[in-house]
């Protein structure tokens, strides 16, 4: 059809343009073939002058520095006008979300070389969020949070421009608190390097334990082509244990064995170094419809790095999203972690694992499933405490219907347990449960 034979010329056109010949002109003609049905196509192409780049320019941007927007462009002073690249790193600017709108354009300077023009439409990149939630964990929550996606550390008058991202966030509840402020920089020491920075304090109460966590991480990541983003963080924090319990316990599944919250390091250090890779290929970060999302962990805690306790964790996750028809999704997800220790300490139990509640296997309470403690003097009790494990997998299936542009109708099946030694994968013996949900895919507020 007519759009076929558009896009044809199109791709002739961008041939020439992309080797520096811009200013080409490709005409189409069609009449008839030899048989009925043959249509013949024919390109009459006026090569235009060879052309190089002289300056690129910026304009527009009152408050966003020069070097955040040069960095997008593909094409360089002195090199060959290639006007693919000219108009592919229109987009680039434009995706960072400063700008309402880029636009790109050339001044001639003389029959074989240009200037090049990005003129971009800032727009604001700051927020401010209070709000209310309720969590059948939480219960009621406060919520605020500040942020800045086109931040700079550097200057006093606005802090923006340079392309940073900062963020203060504050979510508290009657049983916890959580306090984060972070800083990235995408482009450290001026290269595709970015610096990642944050500091945290929170604090959880348990029936068993109040947990305060409070530390800082710091790290580098870039993106590798066709592999990923790799990263290498290092992360300091200080854990500290109050109203733990003193009930006389045995183990759920060894009644012989006692057990004591007691017995736990009430504050220490947790030093590590963690190695980092993601490979994300999902159309859409909040609500992803086609896709995939794979990411591996591998973390050492060491005396070395500060550390009280020496132990490792190996986090492996994945996930699928297989577009339907009418828009229907079937997603998947699939995690598997371990988490050991390597000499002769024992892992801590903030660092075990747990499960149950809004998001791991639904149909439990939060952190029911678990390995268990129960009291000495009645271990046939259905009362127990969760005392945490070495191993968890977890996995999911969950098919989604629109309803209305915002709203979908999700069903699940989810699956999973908690073990009490590191690498004890016991598939015959797993949690599951299923159910249905709605999704209000709200534009950076998505709920569910």
């Amino acid at each position: 059809g007519l759009a076929a034979i558009e896009e044809a010329r199109k791709g002739v056109r961008d041939l020439f343009s992309s080797r520096g010949y811009v200013d080409t002109r490709v005409q189409t003609a069609t009449f008839p073939g030899d048989a009925p049905g043959l249509l013949n196509l024919v390109f009459t192409v006026e090569e235009g002058a060879l052309t190089r780049v002289r300056n690129i320019l910026v304009r527009g941007n009152t408050s966003t520095r020069d070097k955040v927007i040069r960095r997008e462009i593909l094409l360089n002073p002195g090199e060959v006008y290639n006007g693919v690249l000219a108009d592919r790193s229109q987009n680039r600017p434009r995706n960072l979300g400063y700008f309402a709108d880029v636009r790109n354009y050339d001044l001639e300077v003389d029959e074989t070389t240009r200037d090049l023009v990005y003129e971009v439409e800032e727009q604001s990149t700051g927020s401010l969020m209070f709000g209310v939630g309720y969590s059948s964990v939480d219960h009621l929550i406060g919520l605020f949070e500040i942020s800045q996606s086109n931040f700079d550390i550097a200057n006093f008058h606005n802090f923006r421009g340079a392309g940073q991202k900062a963020r203060l966030s504050l979510q508290a509840s009657a049983d916890s608190t959580d306090l984060e402020t972070s800083f990235t920089e995408p482009w450290f020491l001026d290269r595709r390097l970015a610096l990642d920075i944050d500091a945290f304090l929170r604090n959880r109460g348990y029936s068993e334990y109040d947990e305060s966590r409070a530390g800082f991480s710091i790290g580098l990541s870039k993106h590798v082509p066709m592999v990923g983003r790799m990263g290498l963080a290092y992360t300091l924090q200080h854990v500290s244990l109050d109203d733990v319990i003193d009930d006389e316990l045995v183990l759920a599944d060894d009644p012989a064995t006692p057990f004591s919250y007691l017995d736990e390091d009430d504050s220490y250090f947790l030093g590590a170094m963690r190695l980092s890779w993601v490979y994300d290929t999902r159309d859409n970060p909040m609500v992803p419809t086609s896709g995939t999302r794979a990411n591996a962990i591998g973390t050492l805690y060491n005396s070395a790095f500060g550390s009280d306790y020496d132990f490792y964790e190996l986090d492996g996750r994945l996930r699928n999203y297989q577009p339907l028809w009418y828009g229907h999704v079937l997603a998947f997800y699939l995690r598997a972690c371990v988490v050991d220790s390597y000499a002769d300490d024992e892992v801590p139990i903030g660092s075990r694992y747990f499960f149950g509640g809004e998001r791991t296997v639904r149909r439990f309470r939060h952190r029911a499933i678990s390995p268990k403690a129960v009291p000495a003097d009645d271990p046939a009790s259905t009362s127990y405490h969760p005392v945490g494990g070495q191993t968890k997998l977890e996995a999911t299936v969950e098919y989604t219907i629109p309803l209305l542009k915002v709203l979908r109708l999700a069903a699940f099946y989810d699956v999973g347990n908690v073990w009490a030694d590191a690498y004890d994968f016991d598939f015959g013996e797993l949690a599951s449960s299923v159910g249905g949900g709605l999704r209000l895919d709200i534009p950076g507020f998505p709920m569910r």
